[in-house]
C-alpha cells in the first residue's frame, strides 16, 4: 500500500472567509471554495478583521452586562 500524500493527512480547518470547516487539498489552502477565495481578495479580507473586532466588542459587552446583573442581584438580596 503506497503512503498517503501529505494533503490526505491534513485535518479539517475553518475557511478564512466564511468560517465553515473544510478538508484542504493542499497544506496552504485557506478557503473552502473559489467563491470564498475571490470574495476574500475582493474585500481585502475586511470581513475577517470586522468579525474579530465584533467578537472583542461583544465579549466586553457581555462582561459589563454580567457585572451589572451580579451587582443588581446582590443589591436585591441584601435589601430583603
Amino acid at each position: 500500500m503506497p503512503p498517503k500524500p501529505e494533503w490526505a493527512q491534513l485535518r479539517r480547518r475553518p475557511c478564512s472567509y466564511c468560517g465553515n470547516p473544510f478538508k484542504p487539498t493542499s497544506p496552504d489552502h485557506r478557503f473552502c471554495s473559489p467563491k470564498c477565495r475571490r470574495a476574500w481578495h475582493y474585500h481585502g479580507g475586511s470581513y475577517e478583521k470586522l468579525r474579530i473586532l465584533l467578537e472583542k466588542r461583544l465579549a466586553g459587552i457581555e462582561e459589563n452586562l454580567d457585572q451589572k446583573i451580579r451587582t443588581a442581584v446582590a443589591v436585591a438580596l441584601t435589601a430583603e
